[in-house]
This record gives structure tokens, C-alpha cells and sequence, in this order.
């Protein structure tokens, strides 16, 4: 398993899985959930103890961070916050991450619920919220690609049905 440290934090690592351990005892700390269902752990610094996005920590030490300076939040691709697992993460504008996890409380009004695809990929989405899902998009951008053929952003894909 590949360990790698947390920045600012020297006694602690974090894997590609999204558990963070203390390098001394070798524990693995058992992340607790904020008030907007976004897991932490708690650190110590000098001192001081410090809470910390888990999906933070994982995409910090994994992902290479986005030319975009405002793409400082991960998004749980999958819509589950406790999934913090590399795989499942992408860097997005903190107002997009916002709106991204929002898609399970109020789910888009006008769904597509037939296969749907981006026009320059074969890989075939379930719904529109699957292909959301899947680029990391708004339910509501992917379904307005298709209806209008525009772009949806921030991947500028222009999506399309799939004959069923």
C-alpha cells in the first residue's frame, strides 16, 4: 500500500483508499462526519489538534492538482461523501462542489433516464445523472448538452441519447 504523507503534518500518511495513520503507533484514525456529511480526522500539530477534510488529505497526496487555481475541492464522483478512495475524487470550484453534492438532495427536475453518451467517447452512460456521475458534471449540464447541443462544463463534452 502506498503511504504517503500528509503535508503540514509530518507524523501522519495517507493511502490511495482514503485512511489516514499515525506513523509512530501505525493506528489508523477512524474519520468522523462534519454537519455537512463531509468525513475528517482529527490531527495533532505542535500542540494543536486540527481537523481535516478526509477527501481533502486523499487528493492532496494523489491527485496532481488542477492548472485551474480555482478548482481547489474534491468532488466524491460517485455522490458518496464517505467514499474517499482516490479513484472517486476530481478537483472542482469549491461553488461546484457545493452544487455537485447538492444533486442528492434535490435531484434534477428533468432527468434522462435512457443511455446517454459524450459525442467523441463510446463509454455509454445508464442516465444523465450516471454520466454526470461519470465526468464529474451537473445532472442539469448533461441534459441540457443533449437538448441543446452545448457544451457541458467544466469538461466542454457535448453530450447525446443512445438508441436503446
Amino acid at each position: 500500500m502506498d503511504w504517503r504523507p500528509v503535508a503540514g503534518f509530518p507524523k501522519y500518511s495517507v493511502n490511495a483508499l482514503g485512511q489516514v495513520r499515525h506513523e509512530r503507533t501505525q493506528r489508523i484514525l477512524a474519520p468522523q462526519i462534519n454537519q455537512f456529511g463531509v468525513p475528517y480526522v482529527g490531527l495533532m500539530g505542535e500542540y494543536i489538534h486540527f481537523n481535516r477534510s478526509l477527501p481533502l488529505l486523499v487528493a492532496r497526496a494523489f491527485l496532481p492538482p488542477d492548472v485551474r487555481e480555482v478548482f481547489d475541492t474534491p468532488i466524491n464522483l460517485d455522490l458518496d461523501r464517505l467514499n474517499c478512495a482516490v479513484d472517486n475524487l476530481m478537483w472542482r470550484p469549491r461553488w461546484f462542489a457545493i452544487r455537485y453534492h447538492h444533486q442528492i438532495k434535490e435531484p434534477y427536475e428533468n432527468p434522462i433516464n435512457g443511455p446517454v453518451r459524450p459525442v467523441d467517447d463510446e463509454e455509454v452512460s445508464d442516465t444523465s445523472l450516471d454520466a454526470g456521475k461519470r465526468y464529474g458534471l451537473l445532472e442539469r449540464d448533461v441534459v441540457l448538452s443533449i437538448l441543446h447541443q452545448t457544451y457541458a462544463w467544466p469538461t466542454y463534452q457535448v453530450f447525446e441519447r443512445v438508441a436503446d
